[in-house]
C-alpha cells in the first residue's frame, strides 16, 4: 500500500502490511481516506472479485485497487460433472392479483432437457407444491440443491413497510389501495429500491420477497452453484447500490452463476431459453 505516493512504513505488500477487513465499500473509503492511502490490495474469493472491485472503485475512483483473488475448491470449473446426482429445486409461484402466467410451460421443457440425466439416475427434482417463503426456506435447509430455478413475477421497486405492496423504485409514498378503497400513503424514504420475487402466501396473495431476503435463505445451501430467475426484471439495478437487483445480490453471496431478466421477457422466449440451457447442462453432465 501507498500513502500520499510513498511507500506505507507498515511493510507495504510484504509479511508486515497493513491487513484490515471492512463490511463494505463505505467502511473501505472511510479507513482509506483515514490513512491517505492511493493504492488498496483487495483480497477476497475469486468469484466475488469482480463485485468489490465494482463497489470499491465506485466509491475510492482516485485509490488503485489490485486484485488478489483467492481460489477455494468448493466452485470448481465443471461442477456439472463432478456432483453425482444433480439436484434441482423449482419454484412455480403463481399469486392471485397478478397477471396469468402460464404453470407448466416452463417446468414441463426443463424436464424434457433433462431426460437424459434422469433416465440414468443422474437427476433429482423437486418441485415446490406450495410455493410459500417458507415452503422454500425449508426446501434449503433440508438438503443440498445445485441448481434453484424461479418461475414467476419479479420486479424492481420499493416495499411498503406497513401494507407490504410493492411500490414503483421512483415512488415516495405507497398508492396502494386498501380495505374499502382507502389509500395506503405509506412514505417509502426508509425503503430503498431492490429487486424483488413473489412467493404465495398461504391464502394465494402475493408475498413480495427482497434481495436481502433472498441471499439469506440460500446462504443456508452452500451448494447451489446456479440460479435461474425466470422472473421480469430480477436482473434490474437503478436508483442505489450497484447489488441491490435480485440477481446481483445472488452473485455477491458468492452463487457462482445467476441467470435473469434485466427487462419482461415473453413467455415463448422464456421456455425456449430454459429449454436450450437445460440441454446444454444435460449434454456437459453426460460428457466424460
Amino acid at each position: 500500500m501507498e500513502r500520499d505516493g510513498e511507500r506505507d512504513r507498515q511493510g507495504g505488500a510484504g509479511p508486515n502490511a497493513a491487513q484490515v477487513e471492512f463490511w463494505n465499500e463505505a467502511g473501505g473509503r472511510t479507513w482509506a481516506e483515514a490513512h491517505r492511502f492511493s493504492s488498496l490490495i483487495v483480497v477476497t474469493s475469486g468469484y466475488h472479485m469482480p463485485r468489490s472491485l465494482a463497489e470499491l472503485g465506485r466509491v475510492m475512483p482516485d485509490v488503485l485497487l489490485i486484485p488478489y483473488p483467492v481460489h477455494g475448491h468448493r466452485h470448481t470449473e465443471k461442477w456439472w460433472q463432478s456432483l453425482g446426482t444433480l439436484r434441482v429445486l423449482v419454484v412455480v409461484a403463481r399469486p392471485q392479483g397478478l397477471p396469468t402466467l402460464d404453470g407448466e410451460a416452463e417446468l414441463s421443457a426443463l424436464r424434457r432437457s433433462l431426460a437424459s440425466l434422469a433416465e440414468g439416475g443422474g437427476l433429482e427434482v423437486r418441485v415446490l407444491e406450495r410455493p410459500t417463503w417458507r415452503a422454500f426456506v425449508e426446501a434449503l435447509s433440508s438438503g443440498p440443491y445445485h441448481i434453484v430455478h424461479f418461475d414467476g413475477h419479479g420486479d424492481f421497486g420499493r416495499r411498503c413497510p406497513s401494507c407490504h405492496r410493492l411500490a414503483d423504485r421512483d415512488a415516495t409514498a405507497c398508492t396502494a389501495r386498501l380495505e374499502r378503497g382507502t389509500l395506503c400513503g405509506r412514505p417509502l424514504g426508509a425503503s430503498p429500491p431492490q429487486g424483488y420475487l413473489a412467493f404465495e402466501r398461504p391464502d394465494g396473495t402475493a408475498d413480495w420477497r427482497s434481495a436481502e431476503n433472498l441471499t439469506a435463505a440460500l446462504f443456508r445451501n452452500p451448494e447451489v452453484r446456479l440460479a435461474v430467475l425466470s422472473a421480469c426484471r430480477s436482473a434490474m439495478v437503478g436508483g442505489g447500490p450497484l447489488f441491490a437487483g435480485t440477481a446481483p445480490a445472488l452473485i455477491g453471496m458468492g452463487v457462482p452463476a445467476v441467470v435473469a431478466m434485466q427487462f419482461e421477457v415473453p413467455l415463448y422466449a422464456t421456455v425456449a431459453f430454459s429449454g436450450a440451457l437445460y440441454t446444454a447442462l444435460a449434454f456437459a453432465g453426460a460428457a466424460p
